[in-house]
């Protein structure tokens, strides 16, 4: 159910680097329903208890749709986190995960192909000798400066709901340790004194269910 200064070439690695975050940036983002449309309300809860590595990733998906996507240090995730989402009554899976890292920068002999001219001959042109020349690749090697990133622990979980017109739920993603967190998801049922009463949520159905 619930489941010292930079080389040219470390600048240029960096933009590369830039790039591909650029497109994971691209993914589809979330888009909840409006205020005046039919809807449930999701607490989304994220709290960590250990932080194993400087930076952390964390994501948190709606059917595959981004609602939390961030990377920061881990001092930015020390104290819990929470936001309201609203979310259509249908049928949903969550995916919360987060990824702790370090970098490290290291030297390396890269090879590069490049393309020389070179004398191969002489040609006669009117009458007099001209010096043909020809080009040819050859691979040289570079020491650049790369940098990478080193995993110091990763946890990722699911959770479904069919959420019900007027719901209020809490899903709360608790990172213990690498490979030991938990993706909970509550119904709260108000209380006239302003708390809840707290219930599993209802799963999504199971598809080819009736």
């Amino acid at each position: 159910m619930v489941h010292e200064p930079m080389s040219p070439v470390t600048i240029h690695y960096i933009l590369a680097v830039a790039i591909a975050a650029a497109s994971v940036g691209c993914a589809l983002h979330y888009q909840p329903p409006a205020a005046d449309e039919p809807h449930a309300l999701v607490k989304v809860r994220r709290v960590y208890l250990d932080r194993p590595g400087p930076n952390v990733r964390e994501e948190v998906t709606l059917n595959g749709e981004i609602v939390v996507a961030r990377n920061v240090g881990s001092e930015f995730v020390q104290a819990p986190a929470i936001q309201a989402v609203r979310v259509h009554p249908a049928p949903i899976q969550w995916r919360a995960s987060s990824h702790f890292y370090h970098t490290v920068t290291t030297t390396e002999r890269r090879p590069h192909t490049v393309t020389e001219r070179y004398a191969c001959g002489t040609s006669s042109v009117g009458g007099r000798s001209q010096t043909r020349y020809c080009t040819r690749s050859k691979t040289e090697y570079r020491t650049e400066t790369v940098t990478r990133q080193v995993s110091d622990g990763s946890c990722e979980r699911v959770a479904s709901l069919q959420p019900r017109v007027g719901g209020v739920y809490l899903l709360s993603y608790s990172f213990t340790g690498p490979d030991v967190c938990s993706l909970l998801c509550m119904e709260q049922h108000p209380r006239g004194d302003g708390t809840f009463d707290s219930l599993p949520c209802p799963p999504a159905p199971t598809r080819g269910a009736d």
